[in-house]
């Protein structure tokens, strides 16, 4: 009887390590799989809503009342769907503060560049997307001494750039609707 239940024991110990193994596999397709199963939101909406190559400053979001999906009320957002497969596109605008960002998304939701106000040392700021690294442009700079162009080399032609423009107070809304009126996404000439 005890050497039958020695081998109970082992068998037990065999088929935990199997569940936790099997388990950790499942978890892991399941991750890698759901970006391309779950349904485009952000993309599907920008499709028919905006013009493609174009800057659009979204309303701030309000309960029950999201132009995107995971907006926060306290943040302003300018969204520009882009498509570089005839040519290059720059997205330039004004930095007012280290906690404004830009990500740029592919057509599945994963981030492929992002960039914060902290990380740059110029205000303004041109991103030529380019489909790859050697693709040259003639990308206008900002205007003023204090502007930066960054050539982003894209893997998927089709995306979604974002801007976020944190709100830091009533005092600061007309300053930073402002800024935002002034960003631009639009097809770079040649």
């Amino acid at each position: 009887m005890l050497r039958l239940k020695g081998l109970l024991d082992s068998w037990t110990y065999y088929y935990v390590l199997l569940g936790v193994l099997a388990g950790g596999l499942v978890h892991v397709l399941a991750i890698l799989t759901l970006p391309h199963i779950a349904p485009a939101r952000a993309w599907q909406q920008l499709g028919v809503r905006y013009p493609v190559n174009t800057l659009q400053v979204l309303a701030r979001a309000k309960p029950g009342e999201m132009a995107l999906p995971l907006m926060s009320p306290d943040v302003h957002y300018a969204v520009c769907q882009f498509d570089v497969t005839k040519g290059a596109v720059t997205f330039s605008t004004e930095m007012l503060e280290g906690s404004w960002s830009i990500a740029i998304y592919n057509r599945l939701g994963l981030n492929s560049y992002t960039i914060g106000g902290t990380d740059l040392q110029h205000q303004k700021i041109s991103l030529v997307l380019t489909r790859s690294q050697a693709e040259t442009t003639s990308a206008p700079v900002a205007e003023g001494a204090m502007a930066s162009t960054l050539t982003v080399p894209l893997t998927e032609p089709k995306g979604i750039v974002i801007l976020r423009a944190p709100v830091k107070g009533p005092a600061y809304e007309a300053l930073t609707t402002e800024a935002l009126s002034r960003a631009r996404c639009e097809e770079t000439e040649e």
